[in-house]
């Protein structure tokens, strides 16, 4: 599996995808390495979801393995591998953080530590895009309450969208921003759309 991306060096989308049902065959003995990843975060071509599931399967695991010696580290070397080249898919990355946090046992807490952890590196507008796309998928609906560790991630959205000088309003927020409740989770939806909201009008 090491040698997978040099068969098709412009093309690492359809690696990843190659490599996919390796990457689930036990989720507590992945079969993909990081530095498998890493080659395809270097090589060329499109980068798209086989990419951000195998990015967002190292930012979510948890640490260590059942070896002892999973680094904590390795999703957030990748993450800052693909923003320095400028071939983050931070729109897919955020869609599938979300995927494999609602379906299967991986936490988002995993994904918020090195989010940040890549954030307080220099990839805090990137960062910021990923947070924004998966916040769509993960806030609760009308009557339902949030998921473990949604609040720390819009917390950290506040943060990161602060230091990128983010605005617009993100429609599946507003109506958590309203909501009269005095609960951490309620307070950071207030915060982060106000943020966001003042920005659009210069305030």
């Amino acid at each position: 599996m090491a040698w997978w991306p040099a068969v098709l060096p412009a093309n690492r989308d359809v690696v990843a995808a190659h490599y996919l049902p390796h990457l689930f065959t036990s989720w507590d003995r992945p079969e993909v390495r990081p530095f498998y990843v890493e080659t395809l975060a270097a090589a060329g071509g499109p980068a798209g979801e086989p990419m951000a599931l195998l990015l967002a399967s190292f930012l979510t695991r948890q640490t260590p393995d059942y070896r002892g010696r999973q680094d904590p580290e390795e999703g957030v070397r990748l993450l800052l591998l693909m923003a320095a080249r400028g071939d983050l898919p931070e729109a897919a990355l955020g869609r599938q953080i979300a995927l494999l946090t609602r379906c299967t046992e991986l936490k988002l807490s995993q994904a918020t530590v090195r989010l940040q952890a890549a954030a307080r590196l220099g990839a805090h507008r990137e960062v910021w895009a990923v947070i924004r796309a998966a916040l769509p998928h993960l806030l609760p609906g009308a009557g339902e309450r949030p998921a473990g560790g949604v609040a720390d991630l819009v917390a950290l959205g506040v943060t990161v969208a602060r230091w990128a000088g983010a605005r617009g309003e993100i429609p599946a927020l507003t109506p958590l921003a309203g909501r009269r409740s005095s609960s951490a989770f309620a307070r950071e939806c207030r915060r982060l759309h106000g943020l966001l909201t003042s920005a659009e009008t210069g305030g």
